[in-house]
């Protein structure tokens, strides 16, 4: 090989890292901000996390009103 053909390998490899490593520190970059956004989202969880106590309390209050519903429509029905 001559000088100018190494020369020009040297250069496309140099070019070649170079875009290697922009690319690893923008993948690096992302990576942390997703990270926070991935922190953050737990922490907005954990604030509205509901209990299972308050769940089931909620729960059996929306059951007795639908209880309540259907023992209206049967009384309607068994009028007619």
């Amino acid at each position: 090989m001559n000088p100018s053909t190494i020369e020009v390998l040297l250069f496309l490899g140099g070019v070649a890292l170079t875009v290697l490593g922009w690319f690893a520190r923008t993948l690096h970059s992302d990576q942390k901000v997703t990270k926070e956004e991935v922190n953050n989202l737990h922490i907005k969880v954990v604030e509205q996390y509901v209990s299972n106590n308050r769940f089931e309390s909620v729960l059996s209050q929306i059951n007795a009103n639908i209880e309540r519903v259907l023992n209206k429509l049967d009384e309607k029905a068994d009028k007619h």
